[in-house]
């Protein structure tokens, strides 16, 4: 069987550093086309067998991450509106304290900052990291993308120690408030029929924490709080940038999660795949508007990408036989 498992992170118009989005517009229209062309059922329900009705079209669950607060503001009235289950994965950090993701913080933080020059120790970056002065703000911004994808396979520790000391240099910029949904929002989903379930503690990257103990922490820890705060354990996690490994599966699974989701970018295959990891296809606004989006929708992107790389393959070795 295969399952159309989708992935969004924030609904509405926002600068670059909340990539990935969808406009409202953009979103209502995905909402609408998916519901009118699959059976759209709650993630949860279907995958752990709670779903007693027979399905005559194809599957479909729509999945959010990170607990933004345009979740419950923008998307979720939509969804309600073409009466939509959805499962929205938060990290219960960042509603504790009432602040974005790491990876946000330090995009906005090296956008919007006045200074051009960075205060920490180089030596424990690579060589191409090992400048801390620009000329100007659109080198700085430069940088930051560049230093952002070197934490993302860095290890977590040095990721907080990094992310810390980006923090205390821009302090010139506040950090704007009410980003992420609240328990009380979270709460008042649950009531609604939407699922709650975990994106990890502080958003780490699970797959690079070499310390069993914070590893823990950040799985089990997470599902504890919603525990706590929702009454009710979460049965699924959602790995954080997709970093994972059998380290982690195997924590999750001692937690009691049921479900472990991933991003592959194509549709679960339940002849092939496994519960702890469970692909999904992601939704942004971009080039392309509507066309891109709908050939997302239905994997033409991926299939015209993997042909192409094939077509690109033969070629090549067709004038390398020559």
């Amino acid at each position: 069987m295969i399952v159309r498992n989708y992935l969004c992170h924030r609904v509405g118009q926002f600068d670059k550093e909340s990539w990935p989005f969808l406009s409202t517009s953009l979103f209502e229209k995905v909402i609408k086309y998916i519901i009118r062309h699959n059976d759209v059922v709650p993630l949860e329900d279907f995958y752990l067998k709670r779903i007693k009705k027979y399905h005559k079209g194809p599957i479909a669950c729509i999945t959010f991450d990170d607990g933004f607060k345009d979740n419950v503001e923008i998307a979720v009235p939509i969804l309600k509106k073409y009466h939509c289950p959805a499962s929205f994965y938060v990290v219960t950090d960042c509603v504790d304290g009432n602040r974005p993701p790491w990876f946000w913080q330090i995009r906005y933080l090296f956008k919007r900052t006045g200074k051009l020059s960075l205060d920490m120790d180089m030596d424990i970056l690579p060589d191409y990291l090992k400048f801390n002065k620009w000329g100007r703000p659109e080198e700085r911004i430069k940088y930051s993308e560049t230093f952002i994808k070197f934490l993302v396979n860095a290890d977590d520790a040095l990721r907080k120690r990094l992310t810390k000391d980006v923090v205390s240099n821009f302090d010139d910029v506040p950090m704007p408030k009410n980003m992420m949904m609240t328990w009380e929002d979270l709460k008042k989903l649950k009531r609604d029929g939407f699922t709650i379930g975990s994106h990890g503690r502080s958003h780490a990257l699970l797959g690079h924490i070499n310390d069993k103990d914070i590893l823990v922490d950040e799985i089990n820890g997470s599902a504890k709080i919603i525990e706590r705060m929702l009454g009710e354990c979460p049965l699924s996690i959602s790995y954080p940038r997709n970093s994972y490994n059998e380290t982690v599966i195997n924590i999750c699974k001692q937690a009691n999660y049921k479900l472990g989701l991933t991003v592959g970018q194509r549709f679960y295959n339940s002849l092939t795949d496994n519960l702890f990891e469970i692909p999904r296809v992601d939704f942004y606004s971009g080039e392309g508007g509507w066309v891109r989006t709908w050939m997302r929708i239905n994997r033409y992107s991926e299939n015209i990408k993997a042909m192409s790389h094939f077509t690109g393959f033969y070629l090549s070795s067709r004038k390398n036989h020559a």
